[in-house]
């Protein structure tokens, strides 16, 4: 996948997306190819701890597909379906 900037708009529209599809539409008007992987995450995808959007956004792309996963008993770590980056 070619590098994609992501704007503040596209963070503003992104947070405004009430439904998988608006997301999936969004990404496709503004030329962000998604893998079937990251649609698979948006529209919910089959992993425990994954969902399309709840209150936790990317706080470097603003997307709403966010996993998580414990490295161990006591910490919870943040993925970012759509651009990759973790934190806690």
């Amino acid at each position: 996948m070619a590098h994609f900037e992501i704007t503040e708009e596209h963070k503003k529209r992104m947070a405004e997306c009430k439904t998988p599809e608006e997301y999936i539409a969004l990404a496709k008007e503004v030329g962000y190819e998604l893998t079937e992987e990251q649609i698979e995450e948006i529209n919910g995808g089959e992993e425990v701890g994954t969902s399309w959007k709840k209150q936790d956004t990317c706080p470097k792309c603003g997307a709403h597909s966010i996993s998580q996963y414990r490295p161990n008993p006591y910490m919870v770590v943040y993925h970012c379906n759509i651009c990759g980056y973790e934190w806690n």
